[in-house]
């Protein structure tokens, strides 16, 4: 009984979440199935905007990396930026061939690959995670990990639905990296976003 009560009053204290790894299998056939389509509706367009607004304001002409791009959906947002270079990384091959197919340009790239151990030989301005960071169970050990391909000045865009994966993320990242700037969205569908500028603490 005072366990119980202890969780009611405490939530921070329930059994913290983990996600399943599907593997390029999985995702490919969630992209084939056609799933992922909504995140092209205007319902998406509010947390896209945000992003679009934090590259422009920080890096309008830096260098771009979207990790768990799927079909290149916010690069057609940020297309509109004079950026020097896009690059949207992806588990799924099938999407990755979507994004090409539709997206790619002299300054724009996709590719398959696994982003928990993805290697650039170049430095980014702005790495994004949008809706992707809660695919990973330790949100800290990923973003170190990307805190290497950041450029001097270079920052993480972070954008989350709010759900029982991301409210446990936040609190996390809050320790290790510091916050720029943060804005809360909520959509007539009543879905809600927390996106977040961050930056590696010195």
């Amino acid at each position: 009984m005072i366990k119980a009560f202890i969780k009611k009053i405490f939530p921070f204290l329930k059994k913290r979440p983990y996600v399943e790894d599907l593997g390029q299998e999985g995702w490919d056939k969630r992209y084939n199935s056609g799933e992922w389509s909504y995140l092209d509706d205007i319902s998406e367009l509010g947390h896209y905007s945000l992003i679009v607004g934090y590259c422009q304001h920080m890096a309008p002409k830096g260098k771009y990396l979207d990790v768990g791009c799927g079909e290149g959906v916010l690069q057609q947002r940020l297309a509109v930026l004079p950026y020097e270079r896009f690059t949207g990384i992806d588990i799924s091959k099938v999407a990755i061939d979507n994004a090409n197919e539709k997206y790619k340009d002299e300054r724009t790239e996709f590719f398959a690959a696994d982003a928990s151990n993805y290697k650039d030989d170049f430095l980014y301005d702005v790495i994004i995670f949008n809706e992707s960071l809660y695919c990973f169970n330790d949100s800290v050990e990923i973003l170190n990990h990307y805190a290497q391909l950041l450029s001097p000045q270079g920052v993480f865009v972070i954008s989350m639905h709010v759900q029982e994966m991301s409210i446990f993320h936040w609190p996390e990242i809050e320790k290790h990296f510091d916050i720029l700037d943060a804005v809360d969205i909520k959509n007539d569908n009543d879905i809600a976003w927390k996106c977040k500028l961050v930056k590696p603490r010195k």
